[in-house]
């Protein structure tokens, strides 16, 4: 070998735990939480993540207080960390996957649908543990991150196999009170100057004609708060009518002909290890949801 010329090297172990311990703090999102899952002292993940970025040259997070969000390359990244590690997956056999299978979802799924699903699952699947983030995660949460999402479809996400599960049918309901108090002719037209109660982000679902006419007073993650404040006479609430088949309460649906269709669709990624557990998992979801007759 020529003098001065160095040996090609490959990842050495203490590189590939960097690797890993950067994958793991993106799907825990703190560094207290990633020490805890992993069973090290906190300084090692930051003297990880510190010499991952001191030998890539860049930064891989952004810190903001105590909130960790991925740079650009550090998206970029963290494809290749999942690559590497499923790599390792598939290669060393011997080695146990005790990589928790992380579940983001909508509330309303964590809710209903999932424990049936979870269920069934840890049948099959007795040792794979289960991390599922819901509410304001689900809304914020890079699907690279998570092994399977449960929720709205994703647009231009090659890097995603997505399944449809079903269509959500949106439609209004309100309390008699309300009613008696407000009366509304049969018709959507006449759904004027009234206060909406809605999920997060539903009001885009809604015909913009009547947005126009009505105001948002109530957005909320959770449909049982939303159902709550329509009994309490505050407005009209916006609600799946498989979502309000599973709750009791009083509220009178008012247009028996309006739905507002919007698919609920499972992702995960296409180079996942996982896809033995994923799918089954996805399956029981779908027939849960969609019973056989």
């Amino acid at each position: 070998m020529a003098k001065g010329k160095k040996k090609a090297e490959g990842p050495d172990k203490a590189r590939l735990t960097s690797i890993f311990t950067f994958r793991w703090l993106t799907r825990y999102g703190s560094y207290q939480e990633t020490a805890q899952a992993l069973n090290k002292p906190l300084y090692k993940i930051t003297n990880d993540i510190n010499s991952l970025e001191s030998f890539l040259g860049y930064s891989l997070l952004a810190r903001h207080m105590s909130k960790l969000t991925l740079t650009q390359n550090g998206h970029r990244f963290l494809r290749y960390a999942n690559l590497v590690y499923e790599g390792f997956q598939k290669l060393d056999q011997t080695h146990e996957d005790t990589d928790p299978l992380i579940i983001v979802t909508t509330n309303a799924v964590a809710q209903y649908i999932l424990p049936q699903a979870l269920n069934i699952f840890s049948s099959e699947f007795p040792k794979c543990k289960v991390i599922c983030l819901t509410g304001g995660a689900h809304y914020s949460y890079d699907p690279s991150r998570a092994d399977i999402t449960i929720g709205a479809p994703y647009n231009n996400r090659g890097d995603l196999s997505q399944f449809k599960i079903t269509d959500y049918n949106y439609t209004f309901y309100a309390s008699k009170e309300y009613l008696d108090s407000n009366p509304i002719k049969q018709g959507i037209e006449n759904l004027i100057n009234h206060r909406m109660l809605v999920g997060k982000g539903d009001y885009e679902k809604i015909d913009s004609s009547i947005i126009e006419n009505n105001t948002i007073y109530y957005e909320c993650t959770l449909f049982e708060s939303i159902i709550k404040m329509a009994e309490f006479n505050m407005g009209i609430a916006l609600i799946p009518i498989e979502i309000s088949q599973y709750m009791q309460h009083s509220l009178i649906r008012i247009f028996g002909d309006y739905e507002v269709q919007y698919p609920l669709s499972v992702a995960f990624s296409k180079t996942s290890h996982r896809k033995e557990p994923l799918t089954f998992l996805k399956n029981i979801i779908y027939d849960i949801i969609n019973p056989k007759l």
